[in-house]
């Protein structure tokens, strides 16, 4: 989809990438793909985010996890514009 106005939501993909990295992510500024889900869905149920920036800058990590996410990345693609930058 075309930007549509409204307010951009940037969504930050920093450190290592887990699959439930909730304590790892306050550690060790890791990230967990439930915890960015959980991000993602959020800015397609806020009526006044019109874009969304995924702000990428990690090294990897595990892949548990990361088909899940990137098939809600894509469907929310679908809705709103969704733009990844890699730091």
């Amino acid at each position: 989809p075309e930007p549509t106005g409204g307010t951009i939501r940037v969504i930050p993909i920093h450190g290592v990438i887990a699959h439930r990295g909730g304590s790892l992510e306050a550690a060790s500024g890791g990230t967990s793909t439930e915890l960015v889900g959980q991000a993602l869905q959020s800015a397609l149920r806020a009526g006044d985010v019109g874009t969304i920036v995924l702000d990428i800058d990690s090294p990897g990590g595990s892949v548990e996890g990361v088909p899940e996410l990137a098939a809600q990345i894509a469907a929310a693609a679908r809705t709103k514009p969704v733009i990844a930058h890699a730091n």
